[in-house]
């Protein structure tokens, strides 16, 4: 909120594990090459990460020609551009395959449609899945609801191309890792609501869920680590503008704020990852830190 400081939205520094002296090393290398988040920067970091992310050509993905990949236009949502989505297939046809929609991470305001992508590929190559992963816009370019928007949309093609893409309308799964991955309960939110599609599975990998910093999580990491507490702000101010904290921020954009999600943060997720519809009802509700 535009009225708070940092100090006020964090509020006292919480206990945390202490770092692995074996990673000091590692956490002074990567001070050096990845600063403090700010507008000043975010230009070149995000050229960083396109330059120096391993194994995201087309060559590697193919794993040895077993994996089909082809990128698309796809309709983006209503009165706003395309989309570019990313599509890893099998090459050998074993029949009907899940389809996972993949939501890179980057929290929101950097990343694309190649990253995280690598962790999912055994299941193309096995011929058990199709990917489709989505170029959604990023903020504080384009800020909420352009992301989450987006990764509907894509998910929504999706749903409406399983002839095409040899995907078992029956399992359709949605997938994101830290910003990706609350956009990922924010579009199974979205499913929900709109009544379409119906999901099977979300997966939910380190999710970027609530804007709030209530728990103690978002609030320990203190000029440390990857992705520390204020790395965080920035990503959630760059999202959300003034809204951030606030009574006005859609459970869509913060999931972690929706009404169902705060009545079962205490209550494990049933049948998780291995039954039809693990978090069926609400779809987006995994637990909070």
């Amino acid at each position: 909120m535009a009225d708070q400081t940092a100090a006020d939205i964090f509020g006292a520094t919480t206990i945390r594990p202490p770092l692995d002296p074996e990673l000091a090393p590692v956490e002074e290398a990567r001070g050096a090459v990845f600063p403090a988040l700010s507008d000043a920067i975010l230009a070149e970091i995000r050229r960083q990460i396109a330059a120096g992310s391993p194994g995201l050509d087309s060559e590697a993905l193919t794993a040895g020609g077993r994996v089909r990949v082809e990128e698309r236009q796809v309709p983006g949502p209503d009165g706003a551009p395309d989309i570019t989505v990313l599509i890893l297939s099998p090459v050998e046809d074993r029949g009907p395959k899940g389809g996972i929609l993949s939501l890179h991470g980057g929290g929101m305001i950097m990343g694309g449609r190649r990253d995280h992508v690598s962790h999912l590929l055994p299941h193309v190559i096995e011929g058990s899945a199709v990917v489709v992963s989505v170029e959604y816009r990023l903020a504080p370019d384009h800020p909420d609801p352009a992301p989450v928007e987006d990764c509907y949309a894509g998910l929504v093609w999706m749903a409406k191309n399983t002839d095409e893409l040899g995907i078992d309308p029956e399992r359709l799964l949605i997938a994101g890792v830290s910003g990706g991955g609350g956009l990922a309960a924010g579009t199974a939110l979205l499913a929900r609501d709109r009544a379409f599609p119906e999901l099977s599975h979300q997966i939910l990998i380190c999710p970027m869920l609530d804007d709030r910093f209530e728990t103690h999580s978002s609030r320990m990491v203190d000029r440390e680590g990857v992705w520390d507490r204020y790395s965080n702000l920035y990503a959630w101010t760059s999202v959300l503008g003034e809204r951030r904290g606030g009574p006005e921020v859609s459970q869509y954009a913060s999931p972690g704020t929706s009404a169902g999600c705060r009545a079962r943060t205490s209550t494990p997720a049933r049948r998780r990852g291995s039954a039809t519809r693990p978090w069926s009802t609400p779809a987006a509700c995994p637990r909070r830190a």
